[in-house]
C-alpha cells in the first residue's frame, strides 16, 4: 500500500500524514527523491523522517495521546487548518461505502477531517481487513477523497461494489486503478 501511495505523490508535494502503521510505512516508502514537505500529528512519522535534511518536517501540536505518539485536541486541528497540502493520507479503521471513512479514534477525528479538506487530493490506506467495515466514529464520506488505496487481499466481490459505486481503489498488486473515479 506505501508503494501504491508514494506513486501518487510529486517530489516537491506538500504531504499531510495521519497516524498509524500504514501512514508509518507510507513515511518510510517515501523515495530519496522527495524533497518536499510532511505536515503530521505523529510523533512516530516525524521520527522516521527526522534525518532526511532535504524534507521540511511541520509537527502539529496540541495534547500527546498516551501510548499512541500522536497529537489530537483543538489545537492540533486549529494548526491544520492552517496548512495546505498537495496530497493527504489518511488511516481508518473501517472503509465502508455507506459509511465512508470511519475511526475508533474519537481525539483524532477532527484532525483527519481538517487534512480532508485542506488537501488539494485525499487518499484514505487501509488494509483489505477494513474494506467493508466501520468503526466507531465517522470521518468523511467517500465522495469527499481522490481514492482508496488497499492492499491485494480485497475480494473481488467488493472491488464489484466499489466499482458499481463509482469509487476508485488503488492497489500497487492488483492494479485496481482501472476502476471508476471517486467524486465524478
Amino acid at each position: 500500500m506505501a508503494l501504491a501511495a508514494v506513486e501518487l505523490i510529486q517530489p516537491t508535494d506538500a504531504l499531510f500524514l495521519d497516524v498509524g502503521t500504514t501512514i508509518e510505512a507510507i513515511a518510510e516508502a517515501l523515495p530519496s527523491s522527495f524533497h518536499g514537505t510532511i505536515i503530521t500529528n505523529s510523533l512516530y512519522v516525524a521520527f522516521i523522517l527526522g534525518e532526511r535534511g532535504n524534507i521540511r518536517i511541520e509537527l502539529l501540536g496540541g495534547t500527546i495521546r498516551v501510548g499512541e505518539f500522536t497529537t489530537s485536541g483543538p489545537d492540533a486541528e486549529k494548526q491544520t487548518r492552517a496548512f495546505h497540502a498537495d496530497v493527504a493520507f489518511i488511516g481508518a479503521g473501517g472503509v465502508s461505502i455507506e459509511d465512508g471513512v470511519t475511526d475508533y479514534s474519537v481525539e483524532d477525528t477532527a484532525v483527519k477531517q481538517s487534512m480532508i479538506a485542506n488537501a488539494t487530493r485525499a487518499f484514505v490506506v487501509a488494509g483489505s481487513e477494513k474494506i467493508g467495515k466501520k468503526a466507531l466514529r465517522s470521518v468523511c464520506a467517500l465522495t469527499d477523497l481522490a481514492g482508496v488505496i488497499t492492499d491485494s487481499g480485497i475480494e473481488q466481490p467488493m472491488v464489484q461494489r466499489f466499482e458499481d459505486a463509482g469509487l476508485l481503489l488503488f492497489s500497487r498488486q492488483t492494479r485496481l486503478d482501472t476502476v471508476a473515479r471517486i467524486g465524478g
